[in-house]
């Protein structure tokens, strides 16, 4: 177990490390998680990296304001900002360390201020701030799809941020390039922000559900390891389980059934195949790929796989109500459940059953590498103000920030939280390292989107399959949304 629980701490610093395709015709490829070993992050986390910052430089007590909402217990809420003490909790009295830290090092206070969530209030405040020319804010920090479609007109492109080395391994190098509009960057993750690393998806699977169905959940494991757990598979899993358990002739929620999706089931699972509604070439120029061959199969088989044989139950099917879905697979009538990690801290801490963590499927057995990608309006984003009054300033607290966040929350988020206090199995820790290891995919039309390309892929979801015909009737609007939003970023960076 402790072998396990050293990769999944260090991983995250292998996968930031690691660069992100930038072919013009391929989208970013998983890196080879069975490659990973023990000795390779055991030697990548003994080599210390330090940030390349001035020697000397000393705030004397400045106040680096952070503004986020002030949503609480949700995927989106930010816990790693602040901590007024230590109180022992794992992740309060990380955040407190890394502070702590800061603070002795650059004589910075991390101060966490947060405006509403109602009616997009923090949001608003910080177009106001910046409007003004006001630096009343260093960092403005929201959900990935928020921080991309206001970056180039409130926030200041990462080449003002001199001391913000993008090729250090706290900074995740696969979200920031691959959203990196017109080859412009503007927001940032990465060890300091711990919440977009909760979005990644998994499939959880309920191990007593599988048990009385006859399932070895050793099995379940092998099949990852083996490079054999795909799309069908899956499938035949919950062909075998799902049952009408009442006898009533109604399949509903009170039944028996193969996998719970989210309404997010076909945005997660079309990029573990490698398939995309979008790519981005090496100068950051979008091309909408939704109408290729290869994706119009990839969501025809999606399609057949939520819908046909009673074996799926999907968000449309509880009135598109999130607990009563989740209900399902909590109280034991689910052997899947699609979710993102962060599920496991926030919902699922109280369940009785056992529950293991898996890999999103990959297509067929002849893909390589499996494939993870985040829910970008679950993930978080951090954005600089285009107000910002001493970017020199801002960019070296972000570099120490983020270096001193690999010592003190990934080792916490990583290794504590999740392998010993919510995941309960070693094998489920070797698969959060395949999940972590393998979250390289970014598709910036579902970020952005450009033309409800999201209502478009949720209506996969429904029995009748229309996608073709409503992505035929959207594909320019989708194609000018694409245009403005990348001539609007090469504009800002000019301003």
């Amino acid at each position: 177990m402790k072998q396990n629980r050293n990769i999944l701490a260090a991983l995250l610093i292998l996968g930031m490390l690691a660069s992100c395709s930038t072919a013009e015709d391929q989208p970013a490829q998983a890196t080879d998680t069975e490659s990973v070993t023990s000795e390779a992050v055991t030697t990548a986390a003994a080599d210390e990296i330090t940030p390349d910052i001035p020697e000397g430089v000393y705030y004397d007590g400045y106040e680096f304001n952070i503004l986020t909402s002030d949503e609480e217990g949700t995927i989106r809420a930010s816990f790693e900002i602040e901590a007024e003490e230590e109180n022992g909790d794992v992740m309060n009295d990380a955040v407190y360390q890394r502070n702590l830290a800061l603070s002795e090092m650059l004589g910075v206070t991390v101060r966490h201020v947060q405006g509403a969530y109602a009616d997009n209030g923090w949001i608003n405040d910080f177009k106001k701030v910046v409007q003004a020319g006001d630096d009343a804010y260093d960092i403005f920090v929201a959900d990935q799809t928020t921080v991309l479609m206001n970056s180039a007109a409130f926030g200041l492109e990462v080449s003002a941020l001199p001391y913000v080395d993008l090729s250090k391994p706290w900074w995740d190098r696969h979200i920031i390039e691959n959203t990196a509009l017109g080859g412009k960057t503007y927001g940032l993750a990465g060890a300091l922000n711990l919440v977009d690393d909760g979005a990644a998806w998994a499939i959880l699977f309920n191990k007593n559900f599988a048990s009385n169905h006859g399932i070895p959940v050793d099995d379940l494991y092998q099949l990852v390891r083996d490079g054999k757990w795909t799309l069908d598979v899956m499938q035949e899993y919950c062909v075998d389980v799902s049952a009408d358990t009442n006898g009533d002739g109604i399949r509903d929620m009170y039944d028996e059934w193969g996998c719970v999706t989210s309404g997010n089931a076909v945005l997660a699972m079309l990029p573990s195949f490698g398939g995309n509604f979008s790519v981005l070439d090496k100068n950051g120029t979008p091309t909408i790929t939704a109408d290729t061959e290869q994706t119009i199969t990839y969501l025809g088989r999606l399609h057949s796989f939520l819908n046909e044989g009673n074996t799926c139950i999907t968000i449309l099917d509880t009135n598109k109500d999130s607990n009563l879905q989740r209900s399902i697979f909590i109280e034991g009538r689910a052997l899947f459940l699609q979710a993102t990690i962060s599920y496991i801290p926030i919902y699922l801490r109280g369940m009785q059953d056992d529950f293991g963590v898996l890999p999103y499927p990959k297509w067929d057995e002849n893909q390589k590498n499996y494939i993870t990608t985040a829910q970008e309006w679950g993930a978080s984003m951090w954005l600089v103000p285009r107000s910002a009054a001493d970017p020199e300033r801002t960019s070296i607290i972000l570099e120490a920030m983020s270096y001193l966040s690999t010592k003190t929350l990934i080792p916490a988020y990583y290794d504590k939280l999740l392998s010993e206090k919510t995941t309960r199995d070693e094998q489920s820790v070797e698969m959060l390292d395949i999940i972590f290891g393998s979250r390289t995919a970014y598709d910036l039309v579902i970020a952005y989107n450009w033309g409800d390309m999201r209502g478009l892929a949720v209506k996969l979801e429904s029995s009748d399959n229309t996608f073709a015909s409503e992505m035929a009737k959207n594909q320019k609007a989708i194609e000018a949304a694409a245009e403005k939003a990348y001539l609007a970023a090469l504009e800002a960076a000019e301003s």
